[in-house]
């Protein structure tokens, strides 16, 4: 029987799986109403949950892109005009600082 601990009513934290396991056990055996089973999610909201999962992981990640290239030319006392992150690259590029240009291009490489 597979049980989830976090779902357990009364259940004391353990250090090791004999432990939890012990614990279930003894739980299922005194009153199975204590206890919550697992339930597995279909192979397709597995699926579907991956597919959320990266696309919050690519999303995070070009925030994080567009985050630092304006703190980058905000600490040369340059602004960017606030756009779409689909449009930042080409919004973006017209107003880099001259000195910053040697970085970019190196990045293209």
């Amino acid at each position: 029987m597979v049980r989830d601990p976090a779902h357990v009513a009364g259940y004391s934290t353990a250090k090791t799986d004999q432990i939890d396991a012990e614990n279930l056990a003894r739980l299922s055996r005194l009153d199975p109403k204590l206890v919550y089973p697992l339930k597995h999610r279909s192979e397709d909201s597995q699926a579907h949950l991956a597919i959320i999962r990266s696309r919050r992981a690519l999303v995070g990640t070009r925030t994080q892109l567009v985050n630092h290239v304006r703190g980058a030319i905000k600490s040369f006392g340059a602004r960017l005009p606030k756009c779409p992150a689909v449009s930042f690259h080409t919004k973006a590029a017209e107003h880099i600082p001259g000195a910053l240009w040697l970085a970019r291009d190196k990045i293209q490489e």
